[in-house]
């Protein structure tokens, strides 16, 4: 290239010495950039699944922090509907009823299983009180794992609970007997298994999974010591003969409300229903029986 200032070669005029002026510097002697030796160090990139991953645990806190502090209730109908569609939880009302005479704790293993499959050694967390001969509703999400212990006994490690292995049972389903060579079965399985609708009794707990419950929950208990009590989901036998004492009782009243009285055959058995005693209850008993009250409601 011909300088268009002093006709030389091998430079332009931006370059050429014929142009500097007093003062200005040489251009020549102005170091240049060089390429860097080595290469750069990468960019940290956020991976699409670990960002993903990250919205699903932040999410599933958030709902569970609802449960925590008994809020799922206040949700709006969008919201419940975000919380399924986003990480599938669903909103479910379940119904404790406490016949017995012991006060008993609530509490929450601190994960959901539909999202994190893997046991997490985390301390449980306390949810509510449930008071003696008491009805409690509880607004839950699936996939949690709940479970009551009486008030006062000591908490134990849910996490050893859980993770520890039992003989099986025969009583237990086939989707627990999945591996026929091993004769022990971690408990957690158990609890997840969904052929079983009630709550178990593990070690001193009362135990559930929330995706399995179909019905309400009773507590059922005669002894009086509360380190030496067992959680039964059917009424003992003076509380069965109660209760369907009241069914029954329920049933012929319906009847006579009906018109029973005046038909021609069915009208003198039912007049020797006043001569029926029923045994002494309350509207607790109504309930845990299955008959309308005028305290509670049967009615979910």
């Amino acid at each position: 290239m011909v300088c268009s200032i002093c006709g030389g070669v091998g430079h332009n005029r931006r370059t050429c010495q014929a142009n500097v002026q007093p003062g200005q510097p040489n251009n020549e002697n102005i170091p240049q950039p060089h390429p860097p030796a080595d290469d750069p160090p990468p960019r940290f990139i956020v991976q699409e699944d670990d960002y993903f991953n990250n919205t699903i645990l932040y999410l599933e806190k958030q709902a569970r922090e609802f449960m925590i502090n008994g809020n799922i209730n206040g949700l709006n109908d969008d919201s419940i509907l975000f919380f399924k569609g986003s990480i599938g939880l669903v909103k479910k009302q379940i119904k404790l009823i406490n016949i017995s005479r012991n006060s008993l704790c609530l509490y929450m293993v601190p994960q959901n299983f539909g999202v994190e499959h893997d046991l997490i050694r985390n301390n449980p967390i306390f949810l509510k009180y449930i008071e003696p001969r008491s009805v409690n509703v509880l607004d839950v999400f699936s996939g949690y794992i709940l479970f009551l212990i009486i008030e006062g006994q000591e908490l134990p490690s849910i996490y050893s609970v859980l993770s520890s292995k039992k003989p099986r049972r025969e009583e237990w389903a086939n989707e627990y007997r999945k591996d026929i060579n091993s004769p022990y079965q971690q408990l957690l399985t158990v609890v997840l298994d969904p052929s079983f609708k009630k709550p178990r009794t593990l070690e001193s707990i009362m135990i559930f999974y929330t995706n399995n419950i179909q019905e309400d929950i009773l507590i059922d208990s005669s002894k009086q010591d509360p380190l030496d009590q067992y959680y039964p989901t059917t009424p003992n036998k003076e509380n069965q003969a109660l209760f369907s004492s009241l069914k029954m009782n329920y049933l012929i009243q319906q009847m006579i409300r009906l018109g029973g009285l005046e038909h021609e055959t069915l009208g003198s058995i039912l007049d020797l229903h006043q001569d029926i005693q029923i045994p002494p209850h309350d509207d607790l008993d109504l309930e845990a029986s299955g008959v309308p009250n005028k305290l509670f409601t049967n009615v979910t």
